[in-house]
């Protein structure tokens, strides 16, 4: 007969209200994402109700007397641990797996690539660019024009994101795309590219003109098409598409009377609402039951939440974009040459705000005096957190990862994950050789004993 025992053990694990999940999906939201669920609650709660477009520059700018909005992201409650058993699970156990995007895909191969945070500035702003398929329509002397940079300076990114998985990623239309699949496969016959260039003959079915027109014979003309056939002409169907709706600005970077930097927001991109405590009055002085009345409570109690989660929302976004104004001042006025380097961890620590709210918030926009950007555009890709690993970006480790083993091929020193943890840690990543080697197994990537093969 096996001996039971009855032990205590103590663990931690991640408490999260179902109001702080809620509230911090309204932080990440989008301005139409934001408006969308904003009219949900309306039809379900009697006492939200919108603003007018009076009242919304008010409560913005203001916010509401009767609601403490300070720190409130900072209240460490989707941050607490308690005391509980549990099975050991991992932050990255409980990420929702999801189909990579491609804006994802490319700006993990740009981490790598670029070197300069004014190209990965560059790479992000193209990748935003690209359409569903995968093609780049904007022309090169509109993006030079509102990055205020040198053509050549574009014209050297391009070139490098035109390299990048998937093959055929930011040509400029189908032929191009093609071209570019097939210079990958070392293909040199000048004819097959005289072909794609003439897709239009092809796609009217005009082949016998084609054969005459490139002196070649029937067998040739099919061994080339069946070369075409195979080629992918919308590279980007694999990956999830991201739309980006029109990019409205959340806030405004501008000049002021004194000819400093700074910041407001957009009241056309932060829908509002008010709690209309009068007619809660109304209804709970006339409601029959203790029923009702728990009914009124509670609805009037999620009223003030959710007034409290969008308020909160528009102070941290406008006081990320103030701070921003000031850290990239050489910036808005010199142009991309000019961008300073800058974290998540920086901002962060300058705005006393956890790290993981500045991320949220680095999906909107932000109007400047020459462009509307993506907030996260300002943002280096370092990884220079000294916070614990499961705060930092997975993808992000793994493509540091990467980097220093393909830098074996230069060096002709091959790294341990022992060597690999410890580099990244002195380089502010805190990670166990066990997490290297997991990280290093996802990659596809061989231990170290067998990629010395390579240099025997």
């Amino acid at each position: 007969m096996l001996d039971q025992k009855l032990s205590q053990k103590t663990s931690q694990t991640l408490i999260v209200s179902k109001q702080m999940q809620q509230s911090l999906k309204i932080l990440q939201m989008t301005s139409a994402d934001l408006s969308e669920y904003l009219q949900n609650e309306i039809q379900d709660n009697p006492f939200v109700e919108l603003e007018t477009q009076d009242q919304l520059s008010i409560s913005v700018e203001q916010g509401s007397d009767e609601i403490d909005t300070s720190n409130y992201w900072q209240d460490e409650e989707y941050l607490r641990y308690n005391v509980a058993n549990n099975n050991h699970t991992t932050s990255e156990d409980n990420i929702e797996s999801h189909k990579i995007s491609l804006k994802e895909h490319i700006l993990e191969q740009a981490n790598i690539c670029f070197a300069q945070e004014k190209d990965k500035f560059i790479a992000s702003y193209l990748t935003d660019l690209l359409d569903q398929n995968g093609y780049l329509k904007e022309s090169i002397d509109s993006v030079a024009r509102t990055l205020r940079c040198k053509k050549q300076v574009i014209e050297t990114v391009l070139k490098k994101l035109k390299t990048f998985d998937p093959i055929g990623v930011f040509a400029s239309d189908i032929a191009e795309c093609l071209t570019i699949q097939l210079r990958e496969q070392g293909i040199v016959d000048k004819k097959i590219y005289d072909l794609i260039s003439n897709l239009d003959m092809i796609a009217k079915g005009h082949f016998e003109k084609l054969i005459k027109q490139l002196k070649i014979n029937n067998e040739i003309f099919a061994s080339y098409m069946k070369v075409i056939r195979s080629l992918d002409p919308k590279p980007a169907r694999n990956f999830n598409y991201e739309f980006t709706r029109s990019k409205i600005a959340d806030a405004f970077i501008y000049k002021n009377q004194n000819g400093d930097f700074a910041a407001k927001l957009n009241p056309a991109a932060f829908p509002s609402v008010f709690v209309n405590s009068k007619y809660f009055e109304q209804v709970y002085q006339h409601a029959k039951s203790a029923e009702e009345k728990r009914f009124c409570s509670n609805k009037l109690q999620i009223a003030n939440w959710l007034l409290r989660s969008v308020t909160q929302r528009a102070e941290t976004i406008l006081r990320v974009v103030t701070k921003l104004s000031e850290i990239q001042h050489e910036f808005l006025t010199s142009g991309l040459d000019y961008l300073k380097p800058m974290t998540l961890s920086d901002i962060s620590k300058m705005l006393e705000l956890h790290e993981s709210t500045i991320s949220r918030i680095s999906n909107k926009y932000v109007g400047t005096p020459f462009g509307v950007f993506e907030i996260k555009y300002f943002f280096s890709n370092a990884l220079s957190s000294n916070i614990s690993e499961n705060l930092i970006s997975t993808r992000s480790v793994k493509s540091k990862i990467k980097q220093l083993i393909e830098t074996e091929s230069e060096t002709k020193k091959i790294l341990s994950d022992d060597e690999i943890a410890k580099l990244l840690t002195e380089g502010g990543v805190n990670i166990s050789r066990r997490t290297v080697a997991k990280y290093r197994d996802i990659l596809g990537i061989n231990p170290s004993h067998l990629r010395k093969k390579r240099f025997l």
